[in-house]
């Protein structure tokens, strides 16, 4: 995939989260913070949720790439394998049914309170590094798949991106519940 097309995805996903960070402004913490009447996570730990998922997949891919400078890593170029790993993920999260969050990505690891200014520097942080690293990505690694999804297994940048905006999108209706 062009290294162009990876960070126009990455943009659109920048564009997103930009919107979603915009809307909970309207709601003071207190109410960010207030768990749904039936359970679950309030809309700030659905955020934080999204924020830490995005920060777990950089540091893996960091992690990755530093074994690949140490000779330890060979990227497979990403294939149509990829592209079917994503549609698997969108099936998934298209089913009306609750998907267990990784253990490393679950209420435990959620805080109870938070504030949105927290929050936001946090996210905006995270959304830096990726912007950061797919402006520098090297041309030897746009068509490799290094990203893995714990459901779905490697993906090439783009299907990241995706997976991104999916998560996002899934959890998004869930952040406005909780926000009624």
């Amino acid at each position: 995939m062009p290294k162009n097309s990876i960070r126009q995805f990455n943009d659109r996903y920048d564009q997103q989260v930009t919107r979603l960070l915009n809307e909970l402004a309207n709601y003071d913490d207190n109410i960010l913070n207030r768990k749904p009447a039936n359970g679950g996570w309030s809309a700030l730990q659905t955020a934080q949720h999204l924020v830490l998922s995005e920060e777990l997949s950089f540091a893996y891919v960091q992690k990755k790439l530093g074994f690949a400078k140490e000779g330890k890593a060979d990227f497979k170029r990403a294939d149509w394998r990829s592209s079917w790993r994503l549609l698997k993920v969108r099936l998934i999260f298209m089913l009306p049914v609750k998907v267990k969050a990784p253990a490393n990505l679950d209420t435990d690891k959620l805080p109870d309170y938070i504030s949105l200014a927290h929050t936001r520097e946090r996210w905006t942080a995270i959304r830096s590094q990726w912007n950061v690293f797919f402006n520098n990505l090297p041309d030897e690694l746009a068509d490799k798949a290094v990203f893995r999804h714990p459901l779905a297994g490697k993906m090439s940048w783009g299907s990241m991106c995706h997976f991104f905006i999916i998560h996002l999108n899934r959890h998004l209706n869930q952040i406005r519940r909780a926000l009624k």
